[in-house]
C-alpha cells in the first residue's frame, strides 16, 4: 500500500513545495493574459451562456476568443470561492493544473507498461524548462491544457482499445472538463494534432478496420461534446477570419513574434524546452529594461546546468531507443507526437524552416504557428515526459547488471530538481504577475453595477497596443471588464474586432490634436455614455504621452461632459448628451453617404451630419465624398486613396459614380496652400490646389502643388542626411548594426544592415507645425529581412503619431503616409526609419530619400459630389422606443413610426449575424455611421401604416448555434447513460 502511495505523495509534496514557495498571501496572480471571472461569477457566466455575440467587448464583436469554454472552470472556481479567498483563487487553480498533469502522466507511462519509472516522467512533466515557461507567466487555457493533456491522451486510447461503458462516459467527463483549453481556439487544433499522430501510429500497429471506426466515433464525440463552442468558432471563421491579421496589433507583432520564437529554434535551444520569454524585456523597480527572465537566465546558463539539461535530452533519445528495441505498442504513436512538436519547435534549422515558412502563407495556420512554444510547447514537454520515463526505464535495465538499479531514479529526481532550482525560490511564476489590486478599483467595479447599460470608454488612450503597465505592478492586458458590466473600449479588444480598432484611430486623433468638436462627436457617434481616466497608467519612455492633463483640459471645455467621481485615481465622467436605452434607438431623415471606409481617424460626414447611412449602391446614395479616409496608419498597401506623384504636384484622384455630376468645392485655407521661405518668413506664395473633374470618364483629379519651405523637409537639400553615422534604437538587445552612406549611379543613398539588432536612422523636424497636414514621401529597397519601421514622434506629445512598416518589396517603391493636422499649438516632429532584425536572420534596407510636404487635408476631406442641386438634408431626429433587452442576443422593441424613412438603429457592431423582424418579416439591414447596425422602417416592409406602432425582434442568430451545441451536448450525455442502463 505505502509502495503504491508514495510516488503520488512525492508529486504532491513537490507541487506543495513550489506553492509555498510561490504563493503571496494577500496577492492576486494577475498580469499579461489572464481571466477573472472571480471578479463577478455571475456576470461572467451571464456572458459564457450567451458569447455568440459578446457585447462587453468595447463596440461589441462576434467571439474570437471563445469565452463560453470557461464555463466548467468557472463553476470550480466558484465552488472553490466557498473555502478560500478570491485572491487565492487563481493560485490554487493554477498548482492544481500543475498537480494533475503530473498525476496524470503517471497514470499514463503506467498505462503504456512503464510502471517502475513512472514517477520520474511524471516529476519530469512538471521540472523542465517548457513546463517553467508555461507556468512563468500563467495563461488560464495553456494552464488547463497541460493539466489535462496526459488524462486526455490516457482516456483516448484506453477508450480506443476498451469503448465500454465506463470508458466512454470517463472520456466524455475528461473531455467536457478539459474544455477550457479552448479558450484559445488554435489550442483545439492543437489537441486534434495530438490525437491523430497517436491514431496513425495505433493504426499502424493495429491495421484493422475497427480501428478507424473507433477513431472516427472518437474524433465525432468530441466534436459533440465542443459544439456549443465550436459552432460559433466556426461562424467567426467563416466571417472574421482575417480580423487578428488585419488588426494593427496582429500586423505589427505577428512577424516579430514568430521571428522571436525562431531565434530559438535552433537544435541547442529547443532540446533544452527554452523560448523566446528567454529573451523577453520588462522594466524593472527602477524603470530599466531588464530580461524578465532574470533568475533564470542567469541560472540555466551556467556550464554545469547546461551539461544536465543536455544530458536529460540524450536520455529522452535512449529512451526513444529503448521503445523500439522493446517493440512497446504505443511507441510508434508517442514517436510521431515528438517528432512533430519537436520539428514545429526547431523552425530554424535548414529545411524544416522551409516547412514552417509555407503554412505561414495561410491566415488560420499563420495564427496557429505564429507563437509556435505557446501552442506546441505543451505537446513537446508531454512527448519529452514519455520517453525521458523511459530513457530511465533503459538506464535501470542496465545498471541493474551492477545491482546499481535503484540510484537510477533518485539520480534523475536530483537532476530534474536541479535543473528548475529558481523554481523552488519562487521563480516558477513571474514576481511582477503577484500583485496587490489597489481596492479603488473593485470600488469602480461596485459604482458601475448600480448604473444602467452604456458603454465605458478607458482613458489615457496612448497608442494602439493592448499592453499598459500601472504604478502598482500590473502590467498586462487589462482585467476591469471581468468586473464591469457595462461594455468597455479598451485595446485588449481590437484583434477581433476591427470597428473596435478604428474606434481607437478616431479617438485619439481627437485628443492629440486637441479637438474638442470632434472628441465629442465621436462620442456621440459610438454612443459612449462614461469616460475612466486611469492615473495608475504609466507609460515609457515620457509621460507627456499620456496626455492626461490635455485630456482634463479638453473635458473640462465641454458642455456635454460632466465629472462624477473618483475612486482614488480612477476619474469618472459621463457624457451627458448620450441617451441610455439599451443600445437602441430611432433615427429619422437620415441623409445616404457613399462609399464606405475599411479604416479611417477622420469622419467628415458624421462631423457634418451626425447620423447617416452607409448606402452600397451609388444610386441610392446622395452624397459621395472622394476622399473619405486618407488615413495612412496601417499598412501603405491599405490606403484608400489613388495618388500620383509628378515633379512639382500630388494628384489625389478618385472615379466618381456617373449618378454624381455636381460637385460642392469647400473653401481653403490659406494656411493649407502658403509657401513660407525659410531664410525669409514675409516671402510667401500662395499654391492652391486645382481641381479637374472629367465628365466623360468621371475621374476626380485635384492638383496639389509640392509646397516647400519653411512648412516642409526634402532629404535631398538637407546637407546632413546622408553624413549620418550608424546608430541604434534599441541598445537593450542591439548586437550587430551598420549604417553606410553610399553613392549609386551618380544618387546619394544610405544602407542599413543589421543582425539580431537595430541600426536606425532618426531626423529631427523642428519647424513642421502641427496646424498642417502633411504628405510623407520616402523612397526605399527592401533587400532582405525584415522591412523599414516609420516612427513619426510627436515632439508635443512624444507620441508616435505614425507607428508601422514600409512596403516590403525588393524593387525600389515609394511609401506614402498622410500626417493629419494635429495641435493648433504644437510644433515639430521626428521621423525614425528603424532597420530591425531579430535572431539571426540579417536585414538590410537601402534608403534613397524621403520628403515632406504640407497638404491641404481638410479641403481634401470636404470635397462631396451630390446627385442633384435640389439636394437638402433635413436633420436627422432621434426618438427612444421601449426596449426589452433580456439577454446579450436578444432585443424586443416597440416602435412608434412617424415618417417613412426612420431608420432602428442598434448602436453595436455590426454583423450579418444581426436580423430584425417584424409582424413575420425580415428588415432590410443597413449600415449606419460605417460600423453600426439599422433597419430600415419601412411600412410597406412590416405591414403596418406610417402612423402605426410595430414590434420589432432584433436577434444575433449565431447564437442559436451555442444553444445548440448545448442541446447536443446534454443528448450525448443522456445517451451515455442510456447505453449504461441498458447493458
Amino acid at each position: 500500500m505505502l509502495k503504491k502511495i508514495f510516488p503520488y505523495f512525492v508529486i504532491f509534496l513537490t507541487v506543495f513545495i513550489l506553492f509555498i514557495a510561490n504563493y503571496r498571501p494577500g496577492t492576486w496572480l494577475s498580469g499579461w493574459d489572464n481571466l477573472h471571472p472571480e471578479f463577478n461569477f455571475k456576470l461572467n457566466l451571464q456572458r459564457e451562456i450567451y458569447s455568440g455575440w459578446q457585447e462587453y467587448q468595447g463596440l461589441g464583436a462576434t467571439g474570437g476568443l471563445m469565452i463560453a469554454t470557461d464555463i466548467p472552470r468557472l463553476i470550480f472556481l466558484w465552488l472553490m470561492s466557498f473555502f478560500l479567498p478570491l485572491s487565492a483563487l487563481r493560485y490554487v487553480f493554477t498548482f492544481l493544473m500543475l498537480f494533475l498533469g503530473a498525476i496524470g502522466m503517471k497514470k499514463l507511462l503506467r498505462f503504456i507498461g512503464n510502471e517502475t519509472t513512472a514517477l520520474s516522467g511524471a516529476l519530469f512533466y512538471i521540472l523542465n524548462l517548457g513546463t517553467v515557461q508555461i507556468f512563468y507567466t500563467p495563461f488560464d487555457p495553456f494552464v488547463v491544457f497541460f493539466g489535462f493533456l496526459p488524462w486526455l491522451i490516457y482516456i483516448f486510447i484506453k477508450t480506443l482499445e476498451s469503448p465500454n461503458k465506463k470508458n466512454l462516459i470517463t472520456f466524455f467527463a475528461i473531455n467536457f472538463l478539459a474544455i477550457p483549453q479552448n479558450y484559445v481556439p488554435t489550442m483545439f487544433v492543437v489537441y486534434l494534432i495530438a490525437l491523430g499522430l497517436i491514431s496513425v501510429g495505433y493504426y499502424f500497429k493495429n491495421k484493422t478496420t475497427q480501428t478507424i471506426k473507433r477513431v472516427f466515433v472518437l474524433f465525432f464525440l468530441i466534436f459533440l461534446i465542443n459544439s456549443f463552442w465550436l459552432f460559433n468558432f466556426i461562424y467567426f471563421i467563416k466571417t472574421n477570419i482575417n480580423s487578428p491579421s488585419q488588426s494593427h496589433m496582429g500586423y505589427m507583432s505577428t512577424e516579430n513574434i514568430y521571428l522571436q520564437n525562431k531565434k530559438y529554434g535552433d537544435l541547442r535551444n529547443v532540446i533544452k524546452l527554452k523560448s523566446f520569454l528567454f529573451d523577453f524585456a520588462d522594466t524593472d523597480s527602477s524603470n530599466k529594461f531588464v530580461y524578465m527572465m532574470t533568475p533564470w537566465k542567469n541560472y540555466v546558463d551556467q556550464k554545469p546546468i547546461e551539461i544536465i539539461l543536455v544530458s536529460e535530452f540524450l536520455i529522452i533519445i535512449l529512451g526513444i531507443l529503448y521503445c523500439y528495441k522493446q517493440k512497446n505498442k504505443y511507441s510508434l504513436s508517442f514517436f510521431l507526437l515528438f517528432l512533430f512538436s519537436f520539428l514545429i519547435l526547431a523552425n530554424n534549422i535548414p529545411i524544416i524552416s522551409l516547412a514552417n515558412n509555407f503554412f505561414r502563407n495561410f491566415p488560420f495556420f499563420s495564427q496557429v504557428f505564429r507563437v509556435p512554444f505557446t501552442k506546441f510547447g505543451n505537446l513537446a514537454v508531454f512527448s519529452y515526459s514519455i520517453f525521458f520515463a523511459f530513457g530511465i526505464n533503459s538506464l535501470y535495465d542496465k545498471l541493474s547488471n551492477f545491482k546499481l538499479e535503484k540510484l537510477a531514479i533518485p539520480v534523475s529526481i536530483v537532476s530534474l530538481i536541479l535543473t528548475t532550482l529558481p523554481a523552488f525560490s519562487g521563480n516558477l511564476i513571474y514576481e511582477k504577475l503577484k500583485i496587490k489590486i489597489p481596492q479603488e478599483y473593485f470600488d469602480l467595479m461596485s459604482y458601475f453595477d448600480k448604473q444602467p447599460l452604456g458603454k465605458i470608454a478607458f482613458f489615457p488612450q496612448a497608442s494602439f497596443w493592448n499592453w499598459n503597465f500601472y504604478s502598482w505592478g500590473y502590467v498586462g492586458t487589462g482585467f476591469l471588464w471581468y468586473g464591469v458590466k457595462q461594455p468597455t473600449l479598451d485595446r485588449a479588444f481590437d484583434g477581433y474586432s476591427n470597428t473596435n480598432e478604428n474606434y481607437y484611430w478616431e479617438i485619439s486623433q481627437a485628443v492629440y490634436s486637441k479637438n474638442l468638436n470632434l472628441f465629442e462627436k465621436i462620442l456621440n457617434k459610438y454612443q459612449i455614455n462614461w469616460l475612466i481616466l486611469d492615473n495608475n497608467i504609466v507609460i515609457n519612455p515620457s509621460p507627456k504621452t499620456l496626455f492626461n492633463d490635455q485630456l482634463r483640459a479638453l473635458i473640462s471645455q465641454s458642455g456635454k461632459i460632466n465629472y462624477l467621481t473618483n475612486f482614488g485615481k480612477l476619474e469618472i465622467y459621463e457624457a451627458l448628451s448620450i441617451v441610455k436605452n439599451n443600445f437602441i434607438s430611432v433615427n429619422n431623415n437620415l441623409v445616404s453617404i457613399s462609399p464606405k471606409y475599411n479604416w479611417n481617424n477622420y469622419d467628415k460626414s458624421f462631423e457634418t451630419y451626425d447620423y447617416y447611412l452607409n448606402s452600397n449602391k451609388s444610386e441610392e446614395a446622395q452624397i459621395f465624398y472622394p476622399f473619405r479616409s486618407l488615413f495612412t496608419g496601417k499598412k501603405p498597401e491599405d490606403k484608400e486613396f489613388s495618388l500620383v506623384e509628378e515633379n512639382d504636384f500630388y494628384i489625389f484622384q478618385a472615379r466618381i459614380p456617373k449618378e454624381f455630376s455636381k460637385v460642392a468645392v469647400p473653401e481653403i485655407n490659406d494656411l493649407e496652400v502658403t509657401e513660407y521661405d525659410k531664410n525669409n518668413l514675409l516671402k510667401t506664395s500662395k499654391l492652391p490646389p486645382q481641381v479637374y473633374f472629367d465628365e466623360t470618364s468621371h475621374i476626380l483629379s485635384v492638383y496639389v502643388p509640392k509646397i516647400r519651405g519653411l512648412y516642409s523637409y526634402d532629404s535631398k537639400t538637407d546637407g546632413n542626411f546622408f553624413t549620418h553615422q550608424a546608430q541604434t534604437c534599441n541598445s537593450f538587445t542591439s548586437n550587430k548594426y551598420s549604417l553606410e552612406n553610399i553613392v549609386e549611379n551618380g544618387q546619394n543613398k544610405i544602407l542599413l544592415n543589421s543582425q539580431d539588432g537595430s541600426s536606425c536612422l532618426m531626423t529631427n523636424l523642428p519647424d513642421l507645425t502641427h496646424q498642417l497636414g502633411y504628405l510623407i514621401n520616402i523612397k526605399a529597397k527592401n533587400i532582405e529581412g525584415k522591412s523599414l519601421l516609420i516612427d513619426l514622434i510627436n515632439n508635443n506629445s512624444k507620441r508616435k503619431d505614425i507607428e508601422t512598416y514600409l512596403s516590403k518589396n525588393n524593387n525600389l517603391v515609394t511609401s506614402y503616409f498622410i500626417q493629419p493636422p494635429m495641435e493648433s499649438d504644437g510644433l515639430g516632429y521626428s521621423l525614425i526609419l528603424d532597420n530591425i532584425s531579430i535572431g539571426s536572420p540579417i536585414t538590410t534596407n537601402k534608403i534613397n530619400g524621403f520628403s515632406i510636404n504640407p497638404i491641404p487635408y481638410r479641403f481634401l476631406t470636404e470635397i462631396k459630389f451630390m446627385q442633384n442641386n435640389n439636394f437638402d438634408v433635413k436633420s436627422s431626429q432621434i426618438t427612444l422606443p421601449a426596449t426589452s433587452h433580456p439577454n446579450i442576443g436578444f432585443y424586443q422593441v416597440k416602435v412608434d413610426l412617424t415618417n417613412s424613412n426612420s431608420t432602428l438603429y442598434l448602436s453595436q457592431s455590426y454583423s450579418p449575424g444581426w436580423i430584425a423582424f417584424s409582424n413575420g418579416k425580415l428588415l432590410e439591414h443597413v449600415l449606419v455611421n460605417n460600423w453600426t447596425n439599422g433597419w430600415r422602417l419601412r411600412p410597406e416592409q412590416n405591414g403596418t401604416s406610417a402612423t402605426q406602432g410595430a414590434k420589432v425582434n432584433i436577434i444575433f442568430w449565431p447564437q442559436y448555434l451555442e444553444f445548440l451545441g448545448f442541446g447536443l451536448l446534454v443528448i450525448v450525455f443522456m445517451y451515455m447513460i442510456k447505453y449504461k442502463n441498458e447493458q
